[in-house]
């Protein structure tokens, strides 16, 4: 009797989950449920051994903060609802933290990540279309939550660079299907709807990571002082091009007066929006910033799980943001975000996680772990991207498994070294 080939079944399933969540994200929990059952069978025929990481550990820690922080919420229902959105945090890096005796095919979760992203956009088309049909209004309705239904346009954009780093990989690999054409025509399609997201972060950071790969091709080619020269002129350059952009050069104009005043005189700032009933987005960031730092510094060890709306909802109508508070909006800082709901401890733990794959990523020279990383650090900054289940799963999913792929074929190079 032939014998079953894991890897093959472990890679396709891999590739299949990656799409489904990324696509269809409502069946995260069917999807969740079968590789713990293909995970358990492998384990049963002594095809796969658990073997932790730091990074895997130090997502599974923060889901058990936030177990913790249950005991501490007002209403236990709030708690266990979010504890739930969080699972993710737990129950991956546990199914994936694992040596196999077999090799994993990356190019399948990364297919399957590319087919979902193309997925989401045609559905994305379909809701501008249906927007686009009622009020006739183009750049409105072909951009931000109508372009991207499925899941929030900062997230999606962020989906949406990894996938195409991923594919260029591909193509440097020579993965079957990741031909110049396929990779050069999905880049295409990706770059124009990364720019319909309108996500003022998602346009930094790939700025930033185009300036870095940029320097790194002119220190190769010209030496250090031409690329130190293009690093420090780099960031005005992106400034200057983001201020021209149709439908993101308002929001830079609008970010940069709010920022100038809040840096001014903060209490000045919240005192003039509090009777503006349409505050500008970024600067609706500054006021839950500033409101969110506050009450991080009577509660430096959380208000509990499920807590944290309470809290600012009570803070913002104490100074009259009750527009705000209608809005229902949370701290769009997940570093804020975390501190806030569980405490310093919980800050700690979420730097800890994001130092440990940046050395991983350098050590090992993975690049898609480097960018993966970096991106959800960065947006972290500006968006709560561990709030919404579609972030949570995504990044609980990408991040133990690219470390898997990195410690087995490394343990497996180095068998083979011994072996010799």
């Amino acid at each position: 009797m032939k014998q079953i080939n894991f890897g093959q079944i472990f890679s396709i399933y891999l590739g299949l989950f990656s799409f489904v969540t990324v696509a269809f994200p409502k069946m995260t929990t069917i999807m969740v449920l079968l590789l713990l059952v293909l995970v358990i069978t492998a384990y049963v025929k002594k095809e796969v051994s658990w073997k932790f990481n730091t990074p895997g550990i130090l997502l599974i820690s923060l889901y058990l903060i936030y177990l913790i922080g249950i005991f501490f919420a007002h209403e236990l229902s709030n708690g266990l609802k979010y504890a739930e959105y969080k699972l993710a945090l737990l129950v991956l890096p546990l199914l994936l933290s694992i040596k196999t005796k077999f090799a994993i095919k990356l190019q399948w979760p990364v297919m399957g990540l590319i087919l979902g992203t193309l997925v989401v956009i045609g559905i994305g088309i379909v809701s501008s279309c249906n927007c686009y049909g009622k009020h006739a209004w183009l750049l409105y309705c072909f951009s931000s939550s109508y372009i991207s239904p499925v899941h929030h346009p900062s997230y999606f954009s962020g989906f949406l660079l990894f996938a195409t780093a991923a594919a260029w990989v591909g193509y440097r690999k020579s993965w079957k299907g990741f031909s110049i054409y396929a990779v050069v025509g999905y880049s295409v399609i990706t770059s124009f709807f990364y720019f319909l997201c309108l996500s003022l972060a998602g346009m930094l950071f790939l700025g930033m990571v185009l300036i870095v790969l940029v320097v790194y091709y002119i220190y190769k080619k010209w030496g250090k002082w031409i690329a130190l020269s293009i690093t420090v002129l780099g960031p005005v350059l992106l400034f200057l091009v983001l201020s021209k952009l149709p439908g993101i050069k308002d929001d830079v104009a609008v970010t940069k007066k709010g920022l100038s005043e809040y840096l001014s005189s903060p209490q000045a700032f919240l005192n003039k929006r509090v009777a503006d009933e349409a505050i500008p987005g970024n600067q609706k960031r500054l006021v839950m910033w500033t409101v969110t730092s506050e009450l991080i510094l009577e509660h430096p060890f959380g208000v509990g799980t499920g807590n944290v709306d309470e809290y600012l909802y009570a803070r913002l109508e104490k100074y009259g943001f009750y527009q705000l508070v209608k809005d229902d909006l949370n701290p769009h800082n997940q570093y804020l975000q975390t501190t806030l709901e569980i405490g310093v401890f919980g800050l700690l733990v979420l730097l800890a996680l994001i130092i440990s794959c940046i050395y991983i990523a350098i050590k090992y020279r993975n690049f898609l772990l480097l960018l993966l990383i970096s991106g959800l650090a960065f947006n972290m900054l500006f968006e709560s991207m561990l709030q919404r289940q579609s972030g949570v799963v995504f990044y609980s999913f990408w991040i133990p498994l690219l470390i898997m792929v990195i410690f087995n074929d490394s343990l497996n190079k180095r068998d083979f070294k011994e072996k010799k």
